[in-house]
């Protein structure tokens, strides 16, 4: 526990605004990501078709940005409990290869490539609800006939129990960049599918119902005020 609050807390995307609002006014130079994951062993890993140019947002791995004229900007995936958080320095490459957005080519989309170059409007956190997820995940099951009407109402109860006494688990789960050509890039799990597993995505691409909340840095307010919990009968 006290590695967790030495190494951990400190670093959430919540508790460095004011470091990660430092990107904005600042051109996009470069954005690298550190793989594992070959092209074919990241379409196993999927278990499903995918094109080449997704192989750059879609694969698992540290990402780093960099902004002119040295804003380095560098955030991993860590756990479910805080998935995206920020490393505090650049990343090493002595143990995943790194890969350049720039040096791509076919293993990333024009679209993507096209950010680089491009000024920092404004930089957002994204949140997702662990709670909503678990209510989903009872529905899921419930469907699928592994509970029984009553079972069922009974593991909400439980849940909900849960939920009023301690509160909503809340997770820091995206850092996105809007940038001067409109589009916004994020750095990402959960938000996607609802399944854990850091991209490189835009912000369009995310479903919005694993969205919690979105703060914007620049404008220092949500944007997407977070959700209440629906409890169920209220």
């Amino acid at each position: 526990m006290s590695d967790y609050k030495k190494r951990i807390e400190p670093n959430k995307l919540s508790n460095q605004k004011d470091f990660l609002r430092t990107a904005i006014g600042r051109k996009l130079s470069e954005i690298e990501r550190f793989f594992t994951l070959n092209p074919e062993k990241l379409w196993k890993y999927y278990n499903k078709p995918h094109q080449e140019c997704d192989y750059f947002s879609f694969n698992l791995g540290a990402t780093q940005f960099w902004f002119e004229p040295d804003l380095n900007q560098t955030f991993r995936f860590y756990s479910a409990g805080a998935p995206i958080i920020r490393f505090p320095e650049v990343y090493p490459d002595f143990d995943d290869p790194k890969y350049k957005l720039s040096q791509m080519k076919h293993l990333a989309s024009e679209k993507l490539k096209n950010c680089l170059g491009q000024v920092c409007e404004d930089v957002r956190i994204w949140t997702y609800s662990e709670s909503e997820a678990d209510r989903r995940n009872l529905e899921r099951e419930k469907e699928r006939g592994y509970f029984t009407p009553e079972e069922f109402e009974e593991e909400i109860q439980a849940l909900e129990k849960q939920i009023a006494r301690r509160g909503e688990w809340i997770t820091d789960s995206g850092i996105s960049y809007l940038l001067s050509h409109g589009e916004e890039i994020i750095y990402c799990s959960n938000l996607y599918d609802g399944q854990l597993g850091d991209r490189l995505l835009f912000v369009q691409d995310l479903h919005q119902e694993y969205v919690h909340s979105c703060f914007s840095l620049g404008q220092d307010k949500y944007i997407i005020p977070p959700k209440k919990f629906k409890f169920s009968g209220k």
